[in-house]
């Protein structure tokens, strides 16, 4: 089974937010899960260069460094970007020391 995880879209020339989601495995889903219950969100954005960015960052916070970034050129490989974006966020949390646990069905 596949869960969908929010992103924030910022898309070009202005900048315009348009809510969107990727449907991801569960294994994934949670992780994303647990790191928005924690207090990250997800966001996205096509670059001039045509790449995709991803990233990782606390929520409602604009001057705070994101937890994790993925940029890849904008191809059918970007789910798998954004699989490896979730994993590095919830693996640097743990090395932080801010355990970020899954939910278990």
């Amino acid at each position: 089974m596949a869960e969908d995880i929010p992103f924030m879209q910022y898309r070009r020339p202005n900048g315009m937010k348009v809510p969107c989601s990727i449907r991801r495995p569960d294994e994934i889903a949670e992780k994303a899960a647990a790191l928005i219950r924690a207090g990250y969100s997800f966001s996205c954005e096509v670059l001039q260069t045509d790449e995709v960015a991803l990233y990782c960052e606390q929520a409602n916070s604009d001057d705070v460094l994101p937890l994790a970034v993925e940029v890849v050129p904008n191809n059918p490989r970007v789910p798998e970007a954004v699989d490896t974006l979730v994993t590095r966020a919830w693996e640097q949390l743990q090395l932080e020391g801010k355990a970020v646990y899954r939910r278990n069905s």
